[in-house]
């Protein structure tokens, strides 16, 4: 069974939410490591080169069904703290997707 992808866009209308979002997912909100409380297995932040500031969030699950659970069971609590949080200045979009493959140094 392979591991699944979730990944979540944010792009900003601001560089101050951007640096507030980012803070909020893997600082003092400690919202990525509440995601992986709850099924995942890794998380990574990215800022990525763009425009507009714009960050993604990729959680790994260890397999679709753990995925789907966190979905049905913990995702609509923990985006409704998102959208109180940031109300407005951000577009989120999500991806959900099947690892093919890790690579790591030998």
């Amino acid at each position: 069974m392979s591991e699944a992808a979730y990944t979540v866009r944010a792009e900003f209308d601001s560089e101050s939410v951007a640096e507030r979002y980012a803070d909020w997912l893997a600082g003092s909100g400690d919202h990525a490591a509440r995601v992986l409380a709850h099924g995942g297995v890794r998380a990574e932040v990215v800022r990525l080169d763009a425009e507009r500031p714009v960050i993604e969030c990729r959680y790994v699950f260890r397999d679709r069904e753990s995925l789907d659970a966190y979905l049905r069971d913990h995702a609509p609590a923990l985006r409704a703290e998102g959208l109180r949080a940031f109300p407005s200045g951000v577009v989120f979009t999500r991806s959900i997707g099947r690892v093919v493959a890790r690579v790591v140094p030998a």
